[in-house]
């Protein structure tokens, strides 16, 4: 896996925790709401403490995927600049695809990327959908 695919990876599964967290939190909400709704002063406490504690992993959750991507900037167009087009031309050449360059696009018809290191960003054109794992490894689209 290459190192701008790893971050994305990276970064998604931050993001994915997170979500669950909060999934978690808003769970902890209703219960302690139900609790007080039926009068059960047991269920409150209870329900009060698991709150907090949601409240706690949601936090710690949070603060990861803020946190989750490794890259500076100048990292980020340096490896765009010099790395990232042979990661794709590798990627697709371990599924059995070649990639031609032609006016600084990568090609694979219907696929075009085009690598902006100055935008630190991607462009695919000619896929319904892209999203990381199909802008770090676009073959896996015309598969």
């Amino acid at each position: 896996m290459g190192r701008l695919e790893q971050a994305f990876a990276d970064v998604e599964d931050a993001a994915e925790a997170a979500l669950k967290s909060a999934s978690a939190l808003t769970k902890s909400a209703k219960d302690l709401q139900k609790a007080a709704k039926e009068g059960n002063i047991a269920a409150i406490k209870r329900e009060q403490g698991r709150l907090g504690g949601a409240l706690d992993d949601l936090s710690n959750g949070v603060s990861a995927a803020v946190s989750s991507w490794p890259l500076e900037e100048s990292e980020e167009e340096a490896h765009l600049r010099d790395g990232y087009a042979e990661e794709l031309r590798e990627a697709a050449a371990e599924s059995g695809l070649t990639l031609h360059e032609r006016d600084g696009r990568l090609l694979a018809p219907p696929l075009s990327v085009r690598v902006l290191p100055g935008d630190r960003a991607v462009r695919a054109i000619g896929q319904p959908r892209c999203d990381a794992a199909g802008l770090t490894n676009p073959v896996h689209s015309l598969e």
